[in-house]
């Protein structure tokens, strides 16, 4: 979207210019447009309800009445009280039943889009991998032949995205439930989050192991010297939603042009 592309333009014009003619646009981190909630909880009904627009008068003009269809929330503005009451037993490990159910069932409005959002995981897998960083499970790995220590800490991605992608996607780097970090978290307008790809040790055990070659030999000198040829990582956060540079400019956090009743996404009754 425009605008994403505009800050990404503004932030990098004066400190690194040379970078600007190789911008790309990755189709993959559009805004979540279409992932709006469906069921009628919270009072909220879902989007193919019809609503009465407020009559209106124009100056010279007769009053206009118009029906419109109601447009329902995104599905990371649900209200959070809704979402942790379905999450209950996920987040209290008190399950009932045989297994444990994840949000996939019990959330109805966010297992609407399981497929979306495991195509948005599959690309952020690919994305990453283009720079070397291989998805494990919940931790990624970089091979140390190609990537010494050096060029692994002097690596920085930066994606200027919107705020309900940049929710959706770092739920999926930081291994927490969808609807429980839409449901925890807030991206402010031309915030700044930061994710450090945490470098723990580079001897993974043996079931690890088993993911890069199923016929892993512990005590094989060539399966030894494999153990020595990978880093493992695991993205942590260093912040979420942060706002510093605003403040150190003297600017504040304004609530786009877009939302309704002069409150921001994401946060829909205490916050200004």
């Amino acid at each position: 979207m425009g605008r994403a592309r505009l800050t990404a333009e503004l932030a990098l014009r004066d400190e690194l210019p040379e970078i600007l003619a190789d911008l790309k646009v990755e189709n993959w981190t559009k805004e979540l447009s279409s992932w709006r909630q469906v069921s009628s909880i919270a009072g909220n009904e879902p989007a193919s309800a019809l609503v009465s627009a407020d009559d209106r008068v124009g100056e010279g003009s007769s009053t206009v009445t118009t029906k419109t269809k109601k447009k329902s929330r995104a599905v990371w503005d649900i209200p959070a009280s809704v979402l942790r009451s379905q999450l209950n037993e996920l987040i209290s490990g008190e399950y009932k039943g045989s297994c444990p159910k994840g949000w996939q069932q019990r959330c109805l409005d966010h297992s609407q889009y399981k497929d979306s959002f495991d195509s948005l995981c599959k690309e952020s897998d690919l994305f990453l991998a283009r720079h070397g960083i291989i998805r494990e499970g919940q931790r990624y790995s970089m091979e140390t032949s190609k990537y010494d220590t050096k060029s692994r800490r002097d690596m920085r991605i930066a994606v200027f995205c919107h705020g309900g992608f940049g929710l959706t996607w770092l739920s999926h780097l930081l291994g927490i439930p969808l609807p429980l970090f839409h449901s925890s978290f807030y991206l402010p307008p031309s915030s700044v989050s930061t994710v450090v790809f945490d470098e723990h040790n580079n001897y993974p055990d043996i079931h690890s192991m088993a993911a890069f070659d199923n016929n892993y030999d512990p005590i094989s000198h060539d399966s030894q010297s494999k153990r020595n040829d990978f880093v493992w990582m695991t993205p942590r956060s260093l912040c979420i939603g942060g706002t510093n540079h605003l403040s150190m400019a003297g600017l504040e956090t304004k609530i786009s042009s877009y939302e309704v009743n002069g409150t921001p996404s994401g946060i829909k009754t205490n916050f200004w």
